[in-house]
Formats: C-alpha cells, structure tokens, sequence
C-alpha cells in the first residue's frame, strides 16, 4: 500500500493538475503533497439507479495515463 501511495504522490507532483471530485480527497492532497495543483470537480449529474446494457452505452470516456 505504501509502495502504491508514493507512486500516487509522485504521479501528483509532475502533473500539472490533479482533479478530484471529492473536496475531502483534495484537503488530504493538499495536505499529504505540498504545493500540489489541485482542482475539485463534482459530478454533473445523479448516478442512474438502472444502467443500460453494453451495446446501448455509448459517450463514455477514460481519462487518465499510468506509464
């Protein structure tokens, strides 16, 4: 876990920004890794209680890069 939390910090320190959608994970952020770029951006819109199947989703995209 600590092995996976320093990547995560250190990932944090070369972006330019990190985004969250959480204000509570942006506090522990800004705490845990000074002088961090921190944005909060909450969700749009309401979770659906009912999710259609895979063949009639579409509009979905993955932001995010590990290498």
């Amino acid at each position: 876990a600590q092995a996976v939390q320093h990547a995560e910090c250190a990932a944090a320190r070369q972006a330019d920004a990190v985004i969250t959608h959480s204000s509570d994970e942006a506090a522990l952020l800004r705490r845990d890794i000074p002088g961090v770029n921190v944005h909060v951006v909450p969700w749009a819109v309401e979770p659906r209680k009912r999710v259609p199947g895979f063949a009639q989703r579409h509009g979905v995209v993955f932001i995010g890069n590990y290498t």
